[in-house]
């Protein structure tokens, strides 16, 4: 359980893949988890491992991986942990990643709270340091705020899918802006679904691109116990506000 991650590529427009290189971390061992959770933009990947031992067992890292031919070879360029680090934050359990700036959940930290943290690169993705980190505004005790997360320029996504709102483990998620540049991050507004209900876990997977988020509920029960559904929320106002527009079910 140490961990690794695959790059594939396709060099004919998408019409096949093969394996190019397997990836783990230099400083791999026993039970982190690398790869639990992966990103990846342009010649960048975003590689977590949330069951690390640096700052305490199961504090978490993640690592940053880069191309400088194309996408054809990849090589650790940085590991990176959280500053405040401790047992069983779990840092590294989501990543997501946009031009640069990195978002990392680690749901454990603070009795399991959770937090979420940015990361910037202002050199093209060299380096990458801490720039902030995120909580729910309304966050509690075992709410999970960052087991997912998700980015797309100056607006951030981050799940809560134990949060009580709409009854125990309803779920929720919370979108969180920028305004210049990505310096610093604000919480905009706590998104819920309309007909939440106790342990539908609203939030534990979440995406974002453009003014159209999208939010899974696995636990729902609208076609039989736990069968599951998703959100689209959306935004018509360059995001300052965010709407539910539609439940899917399969």
């Amino acid at each position: 359980s140490s961990g690794s991650a695959y790059i594939f590529r396709s060099v004919d427009g998408g019409a096949t893949w093969s394996q190019a290189q397997k990836l783990t971390a230099s400083d791999g061992d026993s039970d982190d988890i690398f790869g639990d959770s992966v990103s990846i933009y342009g010649s960048t990947a975003l590689i977590g491992a949330p069951e690390d031992d640096d700052r305490g067992s199961g504090s978490g890292s993640a690592y940053i991986f880069r191309s400088i031919d194309g996408g054809a070879t990849w090589s650790q360029a940085q590991k990176l942990t959280a500053s405040d680090g401790g047992w069983n934050n779990h840092f590294g359990d989501s990543v997501s990643i946009y031009a640069g700036t990195a978002l990392i959940g680690a749901s454990g930290d603070f009795n399991s709270r959770g937090s979420a943290y940015i990361f910037r690169s202002l050199d093209g993705g060299a380096t990458w340091s801490q720039a902030q980190k995120l909580t729910a505004s309304d966050g509690d005790y075992y709410d999970y705020f960052g087991e997912s997360v998700s980015i797309y320029g100056n607006t951030a996504l981050i799940g809560a899918p134990e949060d009580d709102d709409r009854g125990g483990n309803s779920g929720s998620a919370c979108i969180f802006r920028s305004t210049n540049k990505g310096a610093t991050w604000f919480q905009a507004q706590k998104l819920t679904a309309s007909d939440g209900y106790s342990g539908d876990h609203f939030g534990r997977s979440v995406s974002i691109y453009g003014s159209t988020a999208l939010i899974g509920a696995p636990e729902d029960d609208d076609r039989g116990s736990s069968s599951g559904s998703a959100y689209i929320f959306r935004s018509v106002d360059g995001g300052a506000t965010w709407s539910q527009a539609q439940k899917l079910t399969a």
